[in-house]
């Protein structure tokens, strides 16, 4: 059987037109040419006889690169066919009623190679002097496409819930402005949204932005895939978000991922797994750390908006996403800002591949030194730790009234004993915990107490200890962990081979690292130990644990706090001196807090002693015996209640004005 001759698929197409505008198969016959060169087949007023005529040529550029360099084709020689692409050009500019449509690719990947590049070059040449240039669709345009073709048109009874999210969503926008774009609180944006609808524009944004500049990513017909996957998925779980936000995107899912994927480096598949999303990613595991990121899935919702809008972009000089960007397409009516915010930073400091620099964020196929940091920070000693945070106690600035502060004694032999009162800062090691009882700090601060350099302690009464919390003490060193960790990766910058990006990113991290250390330090150490002794010789030491806060320098609030309690007197009057002189204890108690036995009430006011009526009570209730700070009791009980009545402010029936008794008390 005789070999069968391959048809030329360009003279079969051009047949195959003739015969349906009106040419028949005799057309089609006409049209064979004998040598297979492509051309008009000597008719070249076909197109006005069987007009109007549209002339649609798609994959032009892919057939002709396949001609290049290759002789003896059916098809015809290149050359041929271009010519035959200008005769074509040609005759439709001379024929009314007639149009020529062809799609030349603007790709350097569906160009090919060199037969490609020059059969693109031919053809522009061609029709750049006939050409009526078409763009495909705008951004604007590309948002109506995309809705026509996935949703149905809106009814008219559901406007009404359009226009709610719509005003939702600029209110939240309206309520902060410093954490969204400028351009979100136009009204031109709300429009946006609301032909948008039910996709956020931000989405869209990125879309025909940064995806759409990859060369294997097509505007409108990539886009429609995309979220032709993504609207299904989120149909499937259920999603009832009020619009499809960048954060919406399930990447954990692996048709998704697929799709985007396809478009970039295949070692985007594993990053996207452990730093972006999945059952195994580091933003899931910080949602559940904590109660207020989980609430929302804020490190979830955060790390899709950073690799949506900065993995297309990874080549451009400025890249990345700005925060207010990342909150733009995370962020829903009725959320906090400040979450993301947080969520936000967290990933920044613990993520692998997560880089930022001067407010932009992005993820890159190269691993950040966070990790190297991580594994620094574990390594630091115990010793290490505690030893820079002695360093950083060490700097006391401001004594507030002590006159003498000892920082991290190693023993008592380290404490003076002097006649002048002083505030001995306990070393880490010895933490104090809120539960009470004996602690660590507390049998640190008796044995100080208790010796010296050479015997038994004798002014006893002139120490004050202040010791860290135990609970806080595990962030402080976490703190001082990570500062040393970044402390060495810029230490070792050259080293470790850093750019310059990174050894920015590394000092910056530093700083941080040692803002919050110094955060964390007035923090942590919250608990002044106080030594009484009920009995004036002989007995036994008790300790209160008072919780010092406020500005200034550890010593410096410590001594405001403990003045204000009356547990350090800076000035000694006359009448408490008369008692001193007298033989009786000198009134300097702590102000008790007196509960009333009529109403109940409780206040925060300094009781006068009933004995000497100058100093504080020291028991501070409503309770008998009534015994003063001078050690004396005073009245019946009906009395000793009229007297406390009249020395917490005014007078009561039947006693004495508070001025008049002190009077008494001082003849």
């Amino acid at each position: 059987m005789a070999a069968r001759r391959p048809r030329d698929p360009n003279v079969l197409g051009r047949a195959r037109l003739a015969a349906r505008r009106g040419g028949g198969v005799r057309a089609r016959r006409r049209l064979r040419p004998g040598g297979g060169e492509p051309g008009l087949g000597g008719h070249p007023d076909a197109l006005e006889r069987f007009g109007p005529a549209l002339v649609l040529v798609d994959e032009w550029l892919t057939f002709l690169r396949q001609l290049w360099a290759v002789d003896g084709l059916p098809a015809g020689s290149f050359d041929a066919n271009l010519s035959f692409a200008h005769a074509l050009a040609e005759a439709v500019r001379a024929t009314p009623n007639s149009l020529l449509v062809a799609s030349l690719p603007s790709s350097e990947v569906e160009v090919g190679g060199e037969g490609g590049r020059m059969a693109l070059a031919r053809l522009q040449d061609t029709y750049g002097r006939l050409q009526s240039p078409w763009r495909p669709a705008s951004p604007e345009e590309g948002f109506e496409i995309v809705r026509r073709r996935l949703f149905q048109a809106l009814p008219a009874d559901r406007a009404t819930a359009r226009d709610a999210v719509v005003q939702h969503f600029s209110e939240l926008y309206a309520r902060h402005p410093g954490d969204f774009p400028s351009e979100t609180r136009e009204a031109d944006y709300r429009r946006r949204m609301e032909r948008a609808y039910p996709i956020h524009p931000e989405l869209f944004d990125r879309l025909f932005g940064d995806w759409a500049s990859l060369d294997r990513f097509q505007q409108t017909r990539g886009v429609l895939k995309l979220m032709a996957v993504v609207v299904h998925v989120l149909y499937e779980r259920g999603d009832r978000s009020p619009l499809i936000l960048p954060s919406s995107i399930p990447l954990d899912d692996e048709l998704v991922v697929s799709q985007l994927t396809q478009y970039l480096e295949d070692q985007w598949v594993p990053i996207i797994a452990s730093d972006v999303d999945g059952p195994a990613s580091l933003p899931l595991a910080v949602d559940r750390e904590n109660p207020a990121f989980q609430r929302y899935a804020a490190a979830r919702r955060v790390a899709r908006t950073v690799f949506f809008g900065s993995a297309p972009t990874l080549g451009a000089a400025n890249r990345g996403i700005e925060d207010r960007s990342i909150k733009l397409g995370a962020v829903l009516p009725g959320e906090s800002p400040a979450t993301f915010g947080d969520a936000l930073r967290t990933l920044a400091g613990r993520a692998t591949y997560l880089y930022e620099n001067r407010g932009r964020y992005w993820y890159s196929t190269q691993p950040s030194v966070n990790r190297l940091a991580r594994d620094r920070a574990e390594a630091v000693p115990a010793d290490a730790v505690r030893e820079e945070i002695v360093r950083r106690l060490r700097a006391v600035g401001d004594r507030g009234a002590f006159a003498r502060v000892h920082v991290a004694p190693r023993s008592a032999a380290d404490v003076p004993d002097e006649d002048e009162v002083g505030l001995v800062i306990l070393g880490p090691e010895h933490p104090h915990s809120r539960a009470g009882g004996a602690s660590r700090a507390v049998e640190a601060a008796a044995a100080i107490l208790a010796e010296r350099a050479a015997g038994p302690r004798i002014y006893r009464n002139m120490l004050v200890f202040l010791a860290a919390d135990e609970a806080r003490l595990a962030e402080l060193e976490a703190a001082v962990r990570e500062f040393s960790a970044w402390s060495s990766i810029c230490a070792d910058a050259r080293s470790l081979n850093l750019d310059a990006m990174q050894s920015e990113a590394a000092e910056r991290q530093r700083q941080q690292a040692d803002n919050t250390v110094t955060v964390r330090i007035p923090e942590t150490y919250v608990w002044a130990l106080v030594p009484s002794q009920a009995e004036a010789v002989g007995g036994p030491v008790e300790w209160s644990a008072t919780r010092v806060s406020g500005e200034g320098t550890l010593a410096a609030r410590t001594a405001r706090r403990l003045v204000a309690d009356g547990l350090l007197l800076t000035r000694f009057g006359g009448p408490n001196l008369r008692l001193v002189l007298d033989g009786t204890r000198g009134c300097g108690a702590r102000p008790g807090i007196c509960r009333s036995p009529s109403s109940g009430r409780t206040s925060r006011s300094t009781c006068t002693c009933p004995g000497c009526g100058i100093g504080p009570c020291s028991r501070g209730r409503w309770r008998m015996p009534w015994v003063g700070c001078c050690g004396r009791r005073r009245g019946s009980p009906t009395r000793r209640r009229r007297t406390a009545r009249v020395a917490i402010g005014g007078s009561s029936a039947g006693g004495r004005s508070r001025s008049s008794w002190i009077r008494r008390r001082s003849s």
